[in-house]
């Protein structure tokens, strides 16, 4: 019996697992970067400090106001920072897309250097394709914009009480039911791009379109059930986070870790399932699938996403 696509593209993930790991490291690592300089900082200010030890072992609103006000703390000052290091982190997935999607899309294991020269030949393509996709979704914040004052001057000037605020939820699933179809839709873009070798990223976009839309019952599930997964399981750990003690720092930085490889996983596994469809559907029974950049030369070494 064939599997589905959502059941191979999880298959696949599960195969190919180093490359999740990977990804993990990478952010584990930016993540400790970003906030190193502040920690450096804060350390001089808190360390032995009866502060540290209230808001350490409870939430002291006098002890925070007064930690706010040093100005060896300077909360906005770590900002910047922080979001360099988030844009870093976005950039090298930008740059690895490319590899991980010749990963999943080949029937063999790839060395690492190939991993790494895919990645490379489709950057530039998929910097291209991002541009589009923010052109894209001008409209669709303008949309949303215009709904949140809409629903503003309801709550404000509408006799219904909560007409306001049903106007702004209704909205909100619109916009993010659009914002998902998009998404899919320049998904489709990058798996068509590299499972062909095309480098005109609007003829591969005029192609996704029909692709998705065309195909949208059987292509919306392999976003939409990975989304919700994530969402459902950030949910489970949010309210097991709530219950664990102030003081357990360990304990808490675990769940934000096991949230962040939740959020990985379930994207790698929206890529693999859109990889998995498209191969299925496609591409012809009696051609087996080849890497239209990468030459292939199965060298010996460690094996991207092998285990």
């Amino acid at each position: 019996m064939e599997k589905s696509f959502l059941s191979d593209g999880s298959s696949r993930v599960w195969r190919h697992q180093r490359i999740l790991w990977w990804l993990f490291v990478v952010n584990l690592v930016l993540g400790h970067l970003s906030i190193f300089a502040m920690v450096t900082r804060w350390a001089g200010v808190l360390d032995h400090s009866l502060a540290a030890d209230q808001l350490y072992h409870g939430f002291n609103l006098g002890r925070y106001i007064e930690l706010a006000m040093q100005p060896g703390i300077g909360f906005g000052t770590a900002s910047p920072g922080i979001a360099a290091f988030a844009i870093i982190f976005f950039v090298f997935m930008l740059f690895v897309t490319g590899g991980i999607l010749e990963a999943y899309r080949s029937p063999y294991k790839i060395s690492t250097a190939d991993f790494f020269q895919a990645s490379g030949a489709y950057f530039w393509r998929f910097v291209r394709l991002l541009i589009m996709f923010v052109i894209v979704l001008i409209p669709v914040a303008i949309a949303a914009n215009a709904i949140k004052d809409w629903s503003g001057d309801l709550s404000t000037n509408a006799a219904p009480e909560k007409l306001g605020f049903w106007v702004d939820v209704a909205g909100a699933i619109v916009i993010w039911f659009i914002a998902m179809c998009l998404r899919l839709w320049f998904d489709v873009a990058q798996v068509h791009a590299v499972a062909t070798g095309e480098r005109a990223m609007r003829r591969a976009i005029r192609c996704a379109f029909s692709l998705t839309f065309g195909n949208f019952a059987a292509l919306f599930p392999l976003y939409l059930v990975p989304s919700l997964v994530s969402f459902i399981g950030m949910a489970v750990i949010l309210l097991i986070w709530t219950k664990v003690p102030a003081a357990s720092v360990g304990v808490s930085f675990v769940l934000m870790e096991i949230w962040m490889l939740l959020w990985l996983g379930t994207r790698l596994w929206q890529r693999a399932g859109e990889t998995a469809w498209y191969q299925r559907t496609q591409v012809p029974a009696e051609m087996p699938a080849m890497p239209p950049v990468v030459a292939g030369d199965a060298t010996p070494g460690m094996a991207v996403g092998s285990q």
